[in-house]
């Protein structure tokens, strides 16, 4: 190939990419506005807007955020941004508090807030 044919390949697939970020940006701006037809294009987006960054290097779900998953089931976080039931702070007396620490498998990935390790464990651990 000649070098202006090279050169001319390349600022098209640079336009295309940078055709591509500003209708993405466009559609992102578009999806938080007040709108039917936008509510409806950011349900497409099963992370529009339910995630926020945490700390210096992670991300969290937003609280009240649903994450829909395949099977017809559905993540739901609390008002303080984690799955289960809001929890007292601090802590009341007499009270037992179990941390579960993982990733998509403790989240519950893929069920149903019933259907969460937390959740079989909730009624067991009270009970005892």
């Amino acid at each position: 190939m000649t070098r202006p044919r090279v050169t001319g390949i390349l600022l098209f697939l640079t336009g295309l990419l940078v055709a591509i970020g500003l209708a993405e940006g466009a559609l992102r701006l578009f999806a938080r506005s007040n709108n039917p037809i936008a509510r409806q294009l950011s349900a497409w987006d099963p992370y529009n807007v339910k995630v926020e960054p945490h700390g210096r290097f992670g991300y969290r779900p937003r609280p009240l955020a649903v994450f829909p998953y395949p099977g017809n089931t559905r993540a739901t976080e609390n008002a303080a941004g984690w799955r289960g039931p809001v929890v007292a702070v601090p802590k009341p007396a007499g009270t037992v508090r179990v941390v579960l620490l993982g990733e998509s498998t403790t989240h519950g990935w893929g069920v149903n807030d019933d259907e969460t390790i937390d959740a079989y464990l909730r009624p067991d651990l009270g009970a005892r």
